[in-house]
């Protein structure tokens, strides 16, 4: 599993790359060098080390001592590069993926916007169909998770029924 500096460090500054690029995809144009530069600084100033960001055409790649981050914000499909035994998910649109890679494990996140409501009950047959083991299921009145692992690779989903979203990880235990 990913360190929790790995993670201190690199979430945030996902996030915050995420915002400038969708900004900058939006019109609010700021120079992808100013950003790229912003961004080195606070990932450093959060205490993850060097770090080198770089964008080009819907892609946010940060790298640091600890690993890589690569955002694709303008990413509408399922990743290509996705474990095969993990069930893809078509109960609504890819909005985003974001890959990882820590010391050789890797990550995926896809964002899925235009989600059923029935999404987190069918995933989940997805998943037990695949032979994946259920870890936890929760289901709410807007929304839920499920939580499970095949072998060495492990999935997270989480809907919201409200917004109509879903956030699928994937990583390798």
């Amino acid at each position: 599993m990913l360190t929790m500096k790995w993670m201190n460090v690199t979430v945030p500054a996902v996030l915050i790359a995420t915002g400038l690029a969708v900004l900058a995809g939006c019109g609010g144009k700021p120079s992808e060098k100013v950003t790229e530069k912003a961004l080195e600084k606070a990932i450093e100033n959060g205490g993850g080390g060097k770090a080198d960001v770089d964008m080009e055409k819907g892609k946010v790649t940060i790298k640091t001592e600890a690993g890589q981050s690569e955002i694709a914000y303008g990413a509408t499909s399922w990743p290509e590069d996705m474990p095969a035994g993990v069930p893809k998910f078509v109960g609504g649109k890819v909005k985003a993926v974001t890959r990882s890679d820590q010391a050789g494990k890797k990550g995926w996140n896809v964002v899925v916007e235009d989600v059923e409501g029935s999404a987190l009950e069918k995933y989940t047959g997805q998943l037990k169909e695949a032979g994946w083991t259920i870890m936890t299921h929760m289901a709410a009145p807007k929304g839920g998770m499920v939580q499970a692992t095949k072998d060495e690779l492990h999935v997270i989903a989480m809907f919201n029924d409200e917004k109509k979203v879903a956030s699928i990880g994937v990583a390798y235990q």
